[in-house]
Parts: C-alpha cells; structure tokens; sequence
C-alpha cells in the first residue's frame, strides 16, 4: 500500500544571508529548488515500493545543498535508519550548520560527509570515493546537473554508486539548459547505465512494481522547440536495463552514431 500523502514540512535552515557568510564557494546550495520538493513528493507515495518502509534503511544523497531534502527524509524514515549528506567541500560547513539545526529532531541517524564527483573520474577509485561506494538502499539527488561539473563527473559518480546501491533516483529540471540535459544522458548511456522517467509507482501482487499513466506527456527532445516548457521528472537510473521501474530504457537522448 502507498504512502496517501505527501509528508509534512519539518525542516527549519539558517537564513540565506548566512549562506554567503559560510560558504566558501557560491554554488546552487543556498536554497531549496523545485526539483528537490517534486522528488520528496515522490519519495513520500513511493516509500512503500522503493523499500523505505523497512527499519535499518540506509541512504545517500549527492549535492546535498541546504540539507532540507535528505532531513525531510530523515525525519520520516522509520528508526534505526541513516541518511548520509554529501557536498563539494566548500559546501559542508553551510551544510553542517544546517543540520545542527534539526539534528535534535530527526528520526533517523544523519551524517555529513564531502564528496567530489571528480573522484569517481580516476582509476583506481581514491580511498574516500570507494568508501561511498556501498550497498545504499536509496541513492538520490535533484537538479545537479548545470555545468561541466555535473555533465563530465555526475554520470561516472552514479556508475560507481550503481554497482551496489538497490535504487538511485533522480529529480531534474528539463530544458533549463538543454545542452546540458544532452550531455548528462548522453554521459550516462556511456557511462554504462540506463534511465527512465518515472511518475508514480504502485505495488501489484504484494512485490511487483507496475507504473501509472504519466502525469504529463513526455517532454520533447531538446532543440526541437524554441521555447520549450521547463518541467521537474524524476528518473530512475540503472545498470540494468530490465530492472528499470516501468519499462525499457529511454532512448530520447541518446545521440545517434
């Protein structure tokens, strides 16, 4: 049975002024975008499916920002459970600083560590980049990708995270940047793994995963609208391309050779 509604809002951050006080690096961190409120709806009718049901969950969010998503996930994860925050390091006292702020609060146990997606770029994989690499139940994170950064390192990242996580999902902003979306999935498909959009998820026969009808008509391809309507999907992103919750593989963005 789904989660009936949406989970309540118990989050409190510092002032966005702080964040420039604490930060040594501007990024996007400072404030909680809709990507991130669009996936921790779908996270709260989902959790039922997705396993976070379950006592002793274990999860990890990539660019963690503000904190707010993975401790809204904390607070409605059922205890014992972990939620690992992660950020560049120029992104971690801000980061700290806000889950001091609710750590009292939480129900499940939250820790902060760095993590450089440019680490998963190099062979062998660094100490600090393996040790992430773990059998995680959820792998999540929402609207990473907006430079080279998330276009070159992102996609590697998520192979290395794919080996052993069970789920790793993803809330992205499409045709924000529409080069940008090119890439990343592009980088995905060569970076071994596959994705597919999903919107709702429900249980048939007590284990199986079936999906319903999309909220919204698929977006179209990129550059093939002048103006075209910037919206939130979340996909699922996998290895395999059978396990993917749904269907087949999306091939929207792959460019043909």
């Amino acid at each position: 049975k789904m989660a009936a509604e949406a989970w309540e809002d118990k989050v409190r951050l510092v002032d966005s002024e702080s964040y420039v006080e604490t930060v040594t690096e501007q990024t996007t961190g400072g404030e909680v975008w809709p990507a991130a409120r669009v996936l921790l709806n779908f996270l709260s009718r989902t959790s039922v499916v997705l396993g976070l049901d379950r006592a002793g969950t274990r999860c990890l969010e990539l660019g963690s920002g503000t904190g707010w998503l993975g401790m809204m996930l904390a607070h409605h994860l059922p205890s014992p459970a972990e939620v690992v925050l992660t950020e560049y390091d120029s992104g971690i006292p801000w980061l700290e600083r806000n889950v001091a702020l609710n750590i009292a609060k939480l129900q499940a146990r939250v820790e902060v560590r760095e993590c450089d997606w440019a680490w998963f770029s190099v062979s062998p994989l660094p100490e600090r980049a393996s040790d992430l690499v773990f059998a995680w139940d959820l792998v999540f994170g929402s609207d990473l990708v907006y430079n080279d950064v998330g276009i070159k390192h992102l996609p590697l990242c998520l192979a290395a995270l794919a080996q052993h996580a069970k789920c790793i999902i993803y809330s992205h902003t499409l045709h924000r940047l529409d080069n940008c979306d090119l890439e990343f999935f592009e980088g995905l498909h060569k970076a071994g793994l596959y994705y597919r959009e999903v919107t709702r998820l429900q249980v048939v026969d007590g284990c199986r995963v079936a999906m319903e009808q999309p909220l919204r008509p698929v977006s179209p391809p990129p550059f093939e609208e002048l103006f075209p309507e910037q919206r939130q999907a979340i996909f699922h992103i996998s290895r395999d391309p059978t396990a993917l919750l749904g269907g087949e593989p999306e091939l929207r963005y792959i460019i043909a050779s």
